[in-house]
């Protein structure tokens, strides 16, 4: 059985969600995109787009054995605020960085990075 680790990248208002195989290799599998009507509705967009992620990231709780929330700060607040308790089991390590534009041949480096700060 293969093991299946999802990475999510996201802001307020992008998200990329990744797959991460047993060699390390990065596939996107889904990304999302928020609007805004102004800075006025910014907030609430955000919250709404928030929450459509976590929303998404539910229907995939039976093949997650891993998670890696890689978030905005405020991003990652409101992402731990709106995912449940069996989605946030699953959370391995959250990384407050926004890295959402970061091409998928630049986030290894990165993400091999952090997790080695955290040991």
């Amino acid at each position: 059985m293969t093991s299946n680790n999802l990475i999510l990248i996201a802001d307020g208002s992008r998200a990329r969600l990744l797959s991460q195989d047993q060699r390390g290799h990065l596939m996107d599998l889904h990304s999302w995109r928020g609007q805004s009507d102004g800075q006025a509705g910014a907030q609430e967009a955000g919250s709404l787009f928030v929450g459509r992620v976590a929303e998404d990231l539910k229907q995939r709780i039976p093949d997650l054995d891993r998670l890696i929330l890689v978030a905005a700060p405020k991003t990652l607040v409101d992402l731990r605020a709106e995912l449940d308790d069996q989605i946030l089991a699953k959370v391995e390590m959250q990384i407050d960085r926004d890295w959402t534009h970061l091409s998928l041949d630049e986030l290894p480096d990165h993400l091999d990075k952090a997790i080695s700060a955290r040991r």
